[in-house]
């Protein structure tokens, strides 16, 4: 049987391992928000079309984390799979480009 302070102890690292998945997704939107007012990816159809697709499977399936009450863990999967893709393409057309 599980005590109330092995609770509240597990509760408090799973808020910890969320505002860190957070922080995350806020650095890698930051990412993403320079990739988009540089405009590097104007021209670069093929980064569109990766972007629409990622970030629509993003807005589905976090809509699904929320309402269903999905684990925690899942996060992590949803934003290695839908959040990085995009980000870090914008990262290597900068770094092309710039070059």
């Amino acid at each position: 049987m599980y005590t109330h302070s092995h609770i509240r102890t597990v509760l408090i690292f799973l808020c910890h391992r969320l505002v860190v998945a957070l922080a995350v997704t806020l650095g890698l939107f930051a990412i993403e928000l320079a990739g988009f007012f540089s405009g590097v990816s104007m021209f670069n159809s093929s980064q569109g079309l990766l972007s629409t697709g990622v970030h629509a499977s993003a807005s589905v399936a976090l809509l699904f984390f929320l309402f269903e009450q999905w684990e925690c863990d899942i996060y992590w999967w949803i934003l290695a799979i839908c959040s990085t893709s995009s980000p870090l393409q914008r990262l290597r057309l900068l770094v092309f480009l710039c070059v």
